[in-house]
């Protein structure tokens, strides 16, 4: 391998500061390098059998875009009120011209 020496002697420097060795952070560092794929398919796997396995179901409802969009909301130009300025002195909200409630 070629390692610039500049950056082997800052690594003999962080493992000196960790009681191990160039070769032990390598070997770490490889090792972890190859069980990474394992872990992570292991871990998609055990939730897959964890979410399959669940009894808690609420029902068979499911989102419906069209549903959640047409859904009745409280529009601020029909209620004035929502704006912050429906009782007098009770906003911290500015009308223009600078001047409060």
């Amino acid at each position: 391998m070629a390692i610039d020496e500049s950056v082997l002697t800052a690594v003999r420097q962080y493992a000196a500061k960790h009681n191990t060795t160039l070769n032990g952070l390598v070997q770490d560092y490889l090792t972890r390098l190859a069980t990474f794929e394992d872990r992570a398919a292991n871990a998609r796997n055990c939730m897959m059998e964890l979410s399959e396995q669940s009894k808690d179901r609420i029902s068979d409802w499911t989102w419906n875009r069209e549903e959640i969009y047409d859904r009745p909301l409280l529009s601020r130009h029909e209620h004035p009120d929502l704006r912050g300025f429906a009782e007098e002195g009770g906003g911290s909200e500015t009308k223009e011209g600078g001047g409060t409630d």
